[in-house]
């Protein structure tokens, strides 16, 4: 024969058992489900991620395109009637000796082109 205690002691431990399983089972359906590949888990967040560099990576693209185009028109300035008659006015600057008495005085090759 079973005691009243022995009883209720096999009730209570199999009574945590059963709400074990259950809290358990619940846990594992409810939990985040995510999609496993071979590289590892997706989540919505490594999702969204891919999304925005995915994005960053087509207007990098675009500004590169847009800055190919632009140098390309630059270059065809130097193939341009105007540009190839263009005339060299540059003028030679003499070295001087540093450290005039008077630097606000007018140098010797200025006084010579009249300014």
């Amino acid at each position: 024969m079973k005691t009243p205690q022995k009883t209720l002691i096999m009730n209570i431990g199999t009574g945590i058992v059963v709400v074990g399983v259950l809290v358990v089972g619940y846990w594992m359906f409810t939990r985040n489900q995510s999609v496993v590949s071979p590289g590892g888990e997706v989540t919505a967040k490594a999702t969204e991620q891919t999304i925005v560099e995915g994005t960053d990576l087509a207007r990098t693209i675009k500004e590169l395109s847009d800055l190919n185009s632009a140098v390309l028109s630059s270059v065809g300035i130097f193939s341009t009637q105007s540009f190839r008659e263009l005339k060299d006015f540059s003028v030679e600057i003499p070295e001087e000796p540093l450290g005039r008495d008077n630097p606000f005085v007018p140098t010797e090759w200025k006084t010579k082109l009249g300014k």
